[in-house]
């Protein structure tokens, strides 16, 4: 077995990685390394490959009094850096945090008046039994079933009832199997599902988001699609795929995930650039994205940045900012774990996230405000000053 937890400057704040096959004793020993008590909140991201069920019953047996929140990944990175098949864990523990948590058991059956009465309810309660608005930040943070494709409008409706609180978050996923992904909901990993986790903390809180691709010169038009299923048939009025490979200049035959972390395609969507990035290449020769699609955008071809040296560069800022940071909860694409792959860059990728504490999973696709993206990493940076030592409550 391997495990490496962290070791933060105040144990409010604990992170852990546990590497081994045994999935009943991976949850366990993940309890154990994290040390959730009653009212604490913990966080589960499960890599590919273990037995689900098995690690939720580790988890409720070994810390009944803790609410577990998380989801299946396409890849891990904590202590141990960038993993797959790992778990990882954060726990956010009183008095320093202080968390409200909604679920959504079926996001393709939602009631949005409702839902927007629920966040405003979730909100109150956290004013009522966290720290006092005058000490506190707060933060949203989003887990949704990757394969949804409701991504978009649950972000914009969680984005509007929550009236100013940043929204961060990821949508599961299952390595590149591209077939069942799951939301750790009530003890049990479940598909269909999100939560939304309201968090307020005696620490300073910074939102982050990072791409390091720009629009480029060549443009495509979607001149057909099926939005619904995030689906495009026709690009400039040929087969998509045909039109993409030959664009960036590889034979149709050579489409891989691989390749389309090198080409995300870009929108522009309110004076900044969106990433759109391609999924897998169909039969027929359509191209299903990981974000929305829709008949009429001008795609541009994506030129490429420095992954590692961006990344680094904007958690540096945020350290700076903040006087340091004890932890980042991070939403990292898959399709930028697999660029760091195919350019031998995962140990200086691993090095950087190791350095600034980013506790994460590689997604389906990650979320910020309203919006939800792809190839794109965003997150949450946690700082070490504790604003106030005891926690006053609001009335």
């Amino acid at each position: 077995m391997s495990t490496n937890p962290a070791a933060p400057a105040l144990e409010t704040l604990c992170s852990a990685q546990v590497s081994t096959p045994d999935s009943a004793a991976a949850g366990a020993e993940l309890v154990r390394l994290l040390g959730p008590t009653d009212q604490d909140l913990a966080l589960c991201f499960a890599g590919p490959g273990h037995d689900l069920d098995a690690v939720a019953q580790a988890l409720a047996t070994a810390s009944p009094g803790t609410r577990w929140i998380g989801c299946t990944t396409a890849g891990e990175f904590g202590p141990e850096g960038c993993t797959r098949g790992s778990l990882v864990g954060l726990a956010l523990k009183r008095p320093d945090f202080c968390s409200t948590t909604l679920v959504l058991p079926d996001v393709d059956d939602l009631d949005l008046g409702g839902l927007h009465r629920a966040v405003r309810d979730a909100l109150a309660k956290s004013e009522r039994d966290g720290p006092n608005p005058g000490t506190a930040s707060t933060f949203a943070l989003l887990l949704v079933d990757g394969l949804s494709r409701v991504e978009e409008q649950l972000a914009s409706t969680l984005h509007t009832a929550l009236a100013g609180v940043p929204l961060v978050g990821g949508s599961a996923a299952d390595g590149l199997a591209f077939r069942e992904t799951r939301v750790l909901v009530d003890g049990k990993f479940r598909t269909g599902a999100a939560t939304l986790t309201i968090v307020r903390t005696l620490r300073p809180v910074e939102t982050l988001q990072l791409q390091h691709f720009r629009a480029g010169d060549a443009k495509l038009v979607v001149t057909e699609a099926v939005p619904s299923e995030r689906r495009v048939l026709e690009l400039d009025a040929e087969p998509a795929a045909v039109a993409y490979a030959r664009y960036i200049g590889v034979e149709r035959s050579a489409l891989d995930p691989d390749v389309f972390s090198r080409h995300p395609l870009v929108v522009r969507i309110a004076g900044r650039d969106c990433l759109r990035a391609v999924q897998r290449a169909n039969d027929d020769d359509s191209l299903s994205f990981f974000c929305a699609i829709d008949e009429g955008l001008v795609l541009s071809i994506g030129e490429r940045g420095r992954l590692i040296d961006e990344l680094e560069a904007e958690l540096e800022s945020a350290a700076r900012s903040m006087g340091g940071v004890d932890a980042v909860l991070g939403f990292d694409c898959i399709l930028r774990q697999l660029e760091a792959r195919a350019t031998e860059q995962v140990p200086e990728l691993s090095a950087v996230l190791q350095r600034f504490g980013v506790v994460g999973f590689a997604t389906y696709g990650e979320q910020i405000a309203g919006l939800h993206l792809s190839q794109t990493f965003t997150g949450v940076a946690i700082g070490r000053a504790v604003r106030a030592r005891a926690v006053e409550h609001g009335a």
